[in-house]
């Protein structure tokens, strides 16, 4: 699906609007994983993703 919208969609200069396939796909994520789980009987495991930036100590700091 994708493949035939990028022939048909010019893509944006804007840097941000030059992700639109990647917004499409994760707006289509969802839907194909509710199909897999109907329709293949596939399993799906959801967990927790945490992401912690690693703050770059300065001279003084404990």
């Amino acid at each position: 699906m994708l493949f035939k919208l990028e022939k048909k969609i010019k893509i944006p200069l804007d840097t941000y609007q030059k992700r639109v396939f990647g917004f499409l796909s994760e707006r289509m994520m969802l839907p194909f994983i509710e199909y897999l789980k109907d329709k293949k009987n596939v399993r799906v495991k959801e967990g927790i993703v945490l992401y912690l930036n690693r703050k770059e100590k300065n001279e003084g700091d404990i």
